[in-house]
């Protein structure tokens, strides 16, 4: 992912409410709108790269930032919770070889505020 995708990322997810419950369900929503992707394709089991990278960043964020299980998780997705452990592992890979350290962190500083 590149910097300008965070960003426009960030921008969103400040727009929105701050209340924990319904807060992951607006992240689905707000990462789909952002790269035009229906919220049904984001869940479902579409096998697309970039479809499955952004998926893996949601997992990501509800798991560390929103301190939801992984059952939890994986109940919105309809999966089951050794997949988000997978998806979750494969992110922090993929974020640790990005070379975006600046808007990783800035990611998880936003995620944090909002929740």
């Amino acid at each position: 992912m590149k910097s300008d995708d965070f960003r426009r990322e960030i921008g969103a997810w400040r727009q929105m409410e701050s209340c924990r419950e319904y807060f992951f369900a607006d992240l689905i929503k707000a990462t789909s709108a952002l790269y035009n992707i229906p919220v049904s394709t984001l869940v479902s089991h579409h096998r697309d790269r970039e479809i499955t990278k952004l998926r893996w960043r949601v997992y990501w964020i509800g798991r560390t930032e929103l301190g939801l299980s992984f059952s939890q998780v994986a109940t919105l997705f309809r999966r089951d919770h050794t997949t988000i452990l997978h998806g979750i592992k494969k992110y922090k890979q993929l974020a640790a070889e990005d070379g975006e350290p600046a808007a990783r962190e800035q990611l998880k500083k936003t995620a944090t505020a909002i929740a």
